[in-house]
């Protein structure tokens, strides 16, 4: 059954150290390295509480505790806890990657704070760049460098590594249990761009994970700019995606571009676009050719119009706002969630993931799910030991209560791109559940499999913990 949710919200500020970017870790706590990565089972987690000195760590509720918000070394996290931990020595803790390119989560909104619990502790965190009172300091650099620094110090406090800006360490500011598990990671959207892009970088520390869950990634970076069609409206041109050893390409009528200088995207606030031009006309008609709008981009110091390397190729520079293409492939060699499989499964070929996708994608609309299928197959290429599209049909059946003709993909299936076999949660028109509702069946999946320690391909019914 759904855990009733709490009416906890916690906010907390971690301080940075002042490092610059290339020095590595922000944090005053180093790993344990001694410690097994992705060991999969459920160790004792680093939570000692220090000397005499040690400040008494009392929980705060809806309110935020930040000393001093708008100092460039401060991270704005909040925590959601469960009436009730998943697993017997308590809450696992589930780091958020929110979706999109806006910088802050925080404050949560209502309909985030009132969703089911599951037993897990989810630690929300602001990127920098925000604009509230809230906001982790510093420019927004669109899931960049700085953006994955804030990513690993928020993983950090969630295994335990660190304490926040009061000396209090995560576990010490819950009202409940914290279980001793290492952090999941819950990629929504462009999030799991960022925190695949975390994974691999090598400059950061991490603590030990005990899985990751992505949900509808845009696995590169032609997704991520919704070039290749929107949901429910499938390019006509789109022609196919393939894993090339490296990224996941995909192949369009990129032949037939224009640029339209009087198109207006009111959520992008970018006044011109690309087109392309489906009846080779030379002029953009509205309900005829499709628009490619790109994305905003901060890079070196200035705010770009951002295209695919793919479509920026084709399409020259009609428009001095848009990125070069020496920048664009800068730019997509950080944030391409295809191109940092390889360094992330380096890495971290043991952490196991779960994919999570419906039958009609909330964002894309390619025709044969490659989006989805392509980044299965990067990880699986790359060399990830355990790798699951869809969690198990009983996790879906009994976390969830769905019923009637569930996915149940074993793990480790050796889907290609646009894989026709691959089995989705129904939804065919609106999303019914909630993306973190979908989501939750995955982590509490890993989560039980990790206390257990089963693996098992596929599984009869849900574990007994």
């Amino acid at each position: 059954m759904q855990q009733r949710p709490s009416s906890l919200a916690l906010y907390i500020a971690i301080p940075l150290a002042a490092l610059p970017l290339w020095a590595g870790c922000l944090c005053s706590a180093q790993p344990d390295d001694s410690r097994p990565r992705h060991s999969g089972q459920h160790s004792e987690a680093p939570l000692d509480s220090g000397d005499s000195q040690t400040p008494v760590c009392a929980p705060v509720a809806e309110h935020p505790t930040l000393v001093s918000p708008d100092l460039p070394d401060g991270v704005t996290v909040a925590l959601l806890e469960p009436d009730q931990g998943l697993l017997p020595d308590g809450a696992p803790v589930v780091v958020v990657f929110h979706g999109g390119t806006e910088p802050d989560s925080i404050p949560l909104v209502a309909s985030v704070v009132n969703q089911p619990r599951y037993g897990l502790a989810r630690l929300y965190v602001n990127f920098p760049g925000g604009s509230s009172d809230l906001s982790t300091a510093g420019d927004n650099d669109y899931r960049g460098p700085r953006s994955r620094q804030v990513g690993a110090l928020a993983l950090q406090y969630a295994g335990g590594l660190v304490r926040d800006d009061e000396g209090c360490l995560l576990a010490e500011r819950a009202t409940g249990a914290i279980s001793a598990q290492p952090p999941l990671v819950y990629g929504h959207s462009n999030g799991v761009a960022l925190a695949v892009a975390t994974l691999a970088d090598s400059s950061l520390e991490l603590p030990d994970l005990t899985g990751l869950v992505a949900w509808e990634p845009p696995s590169n970076a032609q997704f991520a700019t919704i070039e290749l069609g929107l949901s429910g409206e499938p390019s006509s041109d789109y022609q196919g995606c393939e894993w090339d050893g490296s990224a996941l390409i995909c192949a369009a009528g990129y032949g037939s571009l224009g640029w339209e200088a009087t198109l207006y995207h009111d959520h992008l606030e970018v006044t011109g676009a690309a087109y392309f031009d489906l009846d080779g006309d030379g002029s953009y008609q509205g309900g005829v050719d499709r628009p490619a709008w790109g994305e905003r981009a901060w890079l070196e110091g200035e705010e770009w119009i951002a295209f695919s390397p793919q479509l920026r190729s084709a399409l020259g520079e009609p428009d001095p706002r848009i990125m070069a293409m020496d920048l664009t492939d800068q730019y997509w060699g950080e944030r391409d969630t295809s191109r940092q499989v390889p360094a992330a499964m380096e890495a971290h070929s043991t952490l196991p993931v779960i994919v999570v996708a419906t039958s009609q994608d909330h964002l894309n609309g390619v025709p044969d799910h490659a989006n989805i299928t392509g980044f299965v197959y990067a990880l699986m290429s790359e060399g990830a030991q355990w790798v699951r599209l869809n969690p198990d049909a009983s996790y879906l059946s009994e976390v969830l209560e769905l019923s009637g003709e569930l996915p149940d993909n074993a793990a480790n299936t050796a889907f290609v791109p646009g894989d026709a076999a691959a089995q989705w949660i129904p939804d065919e028109d609106e999303h019914s559940l909630h993306s973190w509702e979908l989501s939750a069946a995955g982590v509490v999946e890993l989560a039980e499999r990790s206390w257990a320690g089963n693996w098992e391909l596929d599984l009869e019914g849900r574990l007994e913990i």
